[in-house]
């Protein structure tokens, strides 16, 4: 049996090849460092959202802190109570 000597080259091939070979689908390059389980475990259950979504949810809290203080402060300016107080003293 022949074997072709250019198959078996289990050499690297860059990222740039492989969009050429394959255009048009999406492929995840793993790096060395990272891990394939790691990856293929990313991949399955996605991007973990509850830091951001904890992140935004304070955030809109101090929002709404900040527009009830206010709502607050001129309710109290504008009320009755302190109109008559400042014509009578």
């Amino acid at each position: 049996m022949h074997v072709n000597e250019a198959e078996p080259d289990l050499s690297r091939i860059s990222e740039g090849r492989l969009d050429r070979l394959f255009a048009g689908a999406h492929l995840q390059v793993v790096d060395a460092d990272e891990g394939m389980a790691e990856a293929v475990m990313d991949l399955r259950l996605g991007r973990e959202l509850w830091r951001p979504t904890l992140g935004l949810a304070l955030l809109l809290l101090v929002v709404e802190l900040l527009v009830v203080r206010t709502t607050q402060t001129s309710r109290k300016e504008a009320s009755p109570e302190s109109r008559l107080r400042s014509r009578s003293g």
